[in-house]
C-alpha cells in the first residue's frame, strides 16, 4: 500500500486513499508523515480547493507580504521594523527580515543581486551592532541606525538583556544563508561567531539575561520549554554550539492531554505550547520524527477545539494592538490550562485576546494541507488590508481583523508560499 503525505499512512490497510489529484497536492506541499491514530478525521481529509486554486492563494497573500515587508525596510541598516508604529526589531524580528529576503528571492519577487544587496547590508549592520554585555544580541535595535536600544527606546550600552530564544532564530536564518549563498557565509559566520556559548549555553540548556526593572540589577534564567526550546537550541546547534539536553523535547516531558488528544507537558511548569515555534521547525528544517509528533498533537488539539466548538482555532504567538501587553501568546496548553492566554511576564494567564493567527494558518497549510488547515486559511482573509498587508490575524468571534501589522505575520507567509513552492525545508534550498 503507498503510503502519501495525508493518508493514514498504512495503519489500516482499508483506510481511504486521497483522490489522485489531492495527493499531488499533499506531495508537493507536506512531507510523508505519518499520521497517528488519534489525528481527527478533519486532518485526514484533503482540501476543498483545487491545487491551482491553493498556489494563486499564496502567491497572492506572499505578494502582500512581501510588500509590508518593503514599506518597513530601512536601506541604510538593511533591517526591518518590527511593525509600521515600531521601528524597534528584536533579534527574533532581525532573523524574520532574512527569513523575508531570502523567500522573496526564492519566490521570484526580487533579484539575486537585490537580495546579495540586502541581506550583505543587515549582516554589515549586526556585525558592527552592540551586544548585551558582549554575550549576544540584545532584544531590541533601531531599525534606522542599527544602535542597542533600552528600555526608553534610546542607544543603550547594554540595552535592556538577551533573549538565548531570539538568537537561536538567528542562527538559523544564518546558517540557511550560509549554507545556500556561499558569497555571503563569511559575513553570516562572523555574525553568528560573535555570539558567546560560554555564557548562553549552561548544562545543555539556553540561558537568557535581562535587566530587573525595579532594580537595575541583571537576572539570568533558563530560557525555553518544549517547542520554542528545541527550536531555537536547533539554531545553536547548527553552529556546533550543542545544548544537548534542549533538543530533545521528551527529556523534559510527560504525559498530558488537550480535548482527549494525547500532549507533551513540560514537567517543569511553565510551559507555552502553541504552533509558532513547531511551524517554523517544519518550514525552516524540517521534522525529524519526534518533532512530526509534536506537530500532530499540536494540530490536532486545535482541530479538535473547532470541532467541539465550532470556533475556528489556529493558536500562535502574535503582535495584538491591545494594551497593556501588545504581545500575546495563544496556548493550546499553557501552565496546566488549556486553549488560554500568556504574555512575557511568567504566570500570568488571561482569556482574551483570542485570534486566530494568519501566520499559523498558511504555515500549518504549507506543512500538512488538509480541509481543516485551508478552512484555516480561508478563515483569516479578512485580515488582509490591501494598503498595509496582513493583520496577525482575526478575533475569534468578531471575525474582525486585529489590524495589527507585524513583520513576523509577513515573514512566516513568505516562508509559507516558498516551502509550498519547494516542497522542501528552507535550509534545503
Amino acid at each position: 500500500m503507498l503510503c502519501v503525505s495525508i493518508t493514514l499512512a498504512c495503519a489500516d490497510a482499508n483506510e481511504k486513499q486521497l483522490p489522485v489529484s489531492d495527493q499531488a497536492t499533499a506531495q508537493k506541499a507536506a512531507p510523508a508523515v505519518p499520521i497517528p491514530q488519534y489525528v481527527p478525521a478533519i486532518l485526514r481529509e484533503p482540501p476543498a480547493a483545487d491545487l491551482a486554486a491553493q498556489d494563486q492563494r499564496f502567491d497572492a497573500a506572499a505578494r502582500a507580504a512581501w510588500a509590508q515587508v518593503e514599506r518597513g525596510y530601512s536601506p541604510t541598516t538593511g533591517l526591518v521594523a518590527a511593525l509600521p508604529t515600531w521601528a524597534y526589531p528584536t533579534t527574533w524580528d532581525i532573523a524574520s527580515a532574512l527569513a523575508s529576503f531570502y523567500s522573496a528571492r526564492g519566490l521570484g519577487y526580487i533579484t539575486d543581486q537585490n537580495y546579495n544587496e540586502r541581506v550583505s547590508k543587515a549582516l554589515a549592520t549586526l556585525k558592527r551592532a552592540r551586544l548585551y554585555e558582549g554575550i549576544a544580541y540584545g532584544r531590541n535595535y533601531d531599525v534606522n541606525t542599527g544602535e542597542l536600544v533600552g528600555p526608553n527606546q534610546k542607544p543603550h550600552q547594554n540595552g535592556t538583556g538577551y533573549s538565548a530564544i531570539d538568537v537561536g532564530r538567528l542562527l538559523v536564518w544564518l546558517n540557511i544563508i550560509a549554507k545556500r549563498d556561499p558569497e555571503l557565509a563569511p559575513a553570516a559566520e562572523a555574525v553568528a561567531r560573535r555570539v558567546n556559548a560560554a555564557r548562553t549555553l549552561q548544562n545543555g540548556y539556553m540561558r537568557g539575561e535581562e535587566i530587573d526593572a525595579k532594580t537595575g540589577k541583571p537576572v539570568s534564567y533558563q530560557e525555553g520549554r518544549i517547542g520554542y526550546e528545541q527550536y531555537s537550541a536547533a539554531g545553536f546547534a547548527l553552529w556546533g554550539m550543542k545544548a544537548n539536553a534542549a533538543l530533545n523535547w521528551k527529556a523534559n516531558s510527560r504525559p498530558g492531554t488537550v480535548l482527549g488528544i494525547p500532549i507533551a507537558v513540560d514537567k517543569r511548569g511553565l510551559d507555552r505550547l502553541t504552533s509558532e515555534p513547531i511551524v517554523l521547525q517544519g518550514l525552516e528544517l524540517g521534522w525529524e520524527a519526534p518533532d512530526q509528533e509534536l506537530a500532530w498533537q499540536t494540530l490536532s488539539a486545535q482541530a479538535t477545539r473547532f470541532l467541539k466548538s465550532g470556533q475556528m482555532t489556529i493558536a500562535s504567538e502574535d503582535a495584538i494592538n491591545r494594551p497593556p501587553h501588545y504581545f500575546y501568546y495563544y496556548c493550546v496548553y499553557c501552565s496546566g490550562r488549556e486553549f488560554v492566554i500568556n504574555v512575557h511576564s511568567p504566570g500570568v494567564t488571561l482569556d482574551q485576546p483570542r485570534w486566530v493567527s494568519t501566520k499559523a494558518a498558511f504555515a500549518w497549510h504549507a506543512l500538512l494541507p488538509t480541509k481543516y488547515t485551508w478552512q484555516a486559511v480561508e478563515a483569516v482573509q479578512p485580515a488582509l488590508d490591501t494598503k498595509q498587508g496582513w493583520a496577525s490575524g482575526v478575533f475569534e468571534q468578531s471575525h474582525q481583523s486585529t489590524e495589527t501589522f507585524s513583520l513576523n505575520t509577513a515573514a512566516v507567509i513568505l516562508e509559507a508560499a516558498l516551502y509550498r513552492k519547494t516542497g522542501r525545508p528552507l535550509i534545503q534550498g
